[in-house]
C-alpha cells in the first residue's frame, strides 16, 4: 500500500504526463486512499481531465473535487 505522501506524487506525476490540462493551480491532498483536489483551471474541460488523471492512478479510491473554473479573461 502507497503513502499519502506517495500517493500524491503518483498523482502529480499523472497530472505532469498529460496534456490535456495546466495543472499549476491544482492543489492535491492523499489521506488513505481518498483524494481531495482543490485550486483551480481555465475551463470545465480540464476540471474533467484532472479528475480523470486522478482517478488513472493505482490505490486511488474516491476523489472529491473541489476544483474553480476560472477562464481566462479575454
Amino acid at each position: 500500500m502507497k503513502t499519502d505522501i506517495q500517493l500524491a506524487k503518483d498523482i502529480r506525476a499523472e497530472f505532469e504526463a498529460d496534456p490535456a490540462f495546466d495543472s499549476t493551480g491544482v492543489l492535491v491532498e492523499a489521506r488513505g486512499g481518498l483524494v481531495t483536489l482543490g485550486g483551480h483551471v481555465r475551463s470545465h474541460a480540464e476540471r474533467s481531465a484532472v479528475e480523470a488523471a486522478a482517478n488513472r492512478v493505482d490505490e486511488v479510491s474516491a476523489i472529491a473535487s473541489d476544483i474553480a473554473v476560472r477562464p481566462l479573461a479575454a
